[in-house]
């Protein structure tokens, strides 16, 4: 784990630690697969993704809790994942913010920042109840940009 962790500093990656966005091993709860390390070469994919989560960290001034980041295809199966989802190409992140803040809605807060970013014309950006889906789609030849509301 530490060459990602590695590999993740030298992009300018220096928040979201290898073990938030890649877990690997038996989920606390002991439920589904064993969660497996992603291949050495997708891991250009997540720097995009990553580098927009180090601005919005920083605009918003508090940590953002990573949910999923990387699914094999096994666990992504296991947890009922879509089928071509973005997490098994390693460029997407499922993630809120570790605190409240201030406003009524700060899941929508993110949205509408995320979605106003100077390159979310490549972004995939869903918003659901308890988290915001991110992702890089357009640099990775996927259309884009994609938007959908699940509350």
């Amino acid at each position: 784990m530490s060459r990602l962790q590695a590999y993740l500093y030298t992009h300018g990656i220096y928040h979201f630690s290898a073990k938030e966005v890649a877990p690997v091993g038996k989920l606390a709860n002991g439920i589904g697969p064993p969660l497996l390390l992603p291949p050495e070469p997708r891991w250009p994919n997540i720097i995009p993704t990553l580098l927009v989560m180090e601005e919005l960290r920083a605009a918003l001034g508090v940590p953002l809790f990573v949910h999923s980041c990387f699914r094999d295809s096994a666990y992504n199966r296991a947890i009922g994942g879509a089928r071509y989802s973005l997490h098994l190409a390693f460029c997407a992140v499922d993630f809120s913010p570790a605190f409240d803040l201030p406003g009524d809605d700060d899941l929508m807060l993110i949205y509408e920042y995320l979605d106003a970013h100077h390159d979310s014309r490549k972004f995939g950006l869903g918003i659901y109840r308890n988290f915001i889906h991110l992702d890089s789609r357009g640099y990775m030849g996927r259309k884009a940009p994609a938007r959908w509301d699940e509350r």
